[in-house]
């Protein structure tokens, strides 16, 4: 291969490394950041009766089926639908 193209073709190589690690370090941080809140999740629901009910679903959007903005705080203490 002439000057030219191995440079070229080594371009091409760091290139597909970088995207390539690029895209590994963004999958990875959000895996890492979805673990976090699922933890935290678990956490709280841990310090609340909110935890071993039946309507607690443990995502992060929509904690309680029938009361989802009380989940997990302190006016879910006194929950009449726990079960």
């Amino acid at each position: 291969m002439s000057s030219p193209e191995a440079l070229i073709s080594a371009i091409c190589v760091a290139a597909y490394l970088i995207s390539v690690l690029m895209f590994a370090g963004i999958f990875l941080g959000g895996l890492v950041k979805k673990i976090a809140r699922y933890r935290g999740l678990r956490r709280r629901s841990r310090q609340f009766r909110c935890g071993n009910c039946r309507y607690f679903t443990g995502e992060p959007l929509l904690k309680c089926t029938v009361h989802p903005i009380e989940a997990l705080t302190q006016a879910a203490t006194d929950c009449q639908d726990y079960e």
